[in-house]
């Protein structure tokens, strides 16, 4: 969206063609920014990546543990 609001500024720059394609624009700068979704913070992030510790040496505890 936002290539094609380009293209008609750059060929003939007018206002009504600048208000215009300024709504296809922002329409693929809102689609650009959904699909990077939301940004996780900090503290959520560490959670997570605990938790996984957690379970992975519980893993490597059990797998020890079974060849003993």
């Amino acid at each position: 969206y936002c290539g094609m609001a380009i293209i008609p500024i750059v060929i003939s720059l007018t206002l009504t063609t600048l208000l215009g394609n300024a709504i296809a624009f922002a329409t693929g700068v809102l689609y650009g920014l959904s699909a990077l979704g939301k940004k996780g913070d900090a503290i959520s992030y560490a959670r997570i990546q605990q938790q996984k510790q957690q379970v992975d040496e519980e893993k490597l505890t059990d797998t020890l543990e079974g060849e003993l």
